[in-house]
């Protein structure tokens, strides 16, 4: 039986991600923190890498990138 694998990490016992085929809507990912509505969001072609090469040199999610850049975006443009 083949492992779970998502960006080729094992996700065995680790839940599934909020809003993949097999947990669309999220239920219980981030109980308490998330909002109940989505935002999809299509990167330009030049911020696409950019953004991935960071979360990866961070070791952090795209989603957490985002959060701080949308949360500095806000801070400086209440």
């Amino acid at each position: 039986m083949e492992c779970a694998k998502i960006f080729g990490k094992n996700m065995v016992g680790k839940g599934v991600p909020k809003g993949t085929v097999h947990n669309p809507k999220g239920i219980n990912q981030y109980p308490g923190i998330r909002s109940n509505k989505m935002i999809a969001l299509r990167l330009l072609k030049e911020h696409d890498p950019l953004i991935r090469e960071k979360a990866e040199r961070e070791g952090k999610t795209i989603a957490a990138i985002l959060d701080e850049a949308i949360a500095l975006y806000l801070s400086v443009n209440p």
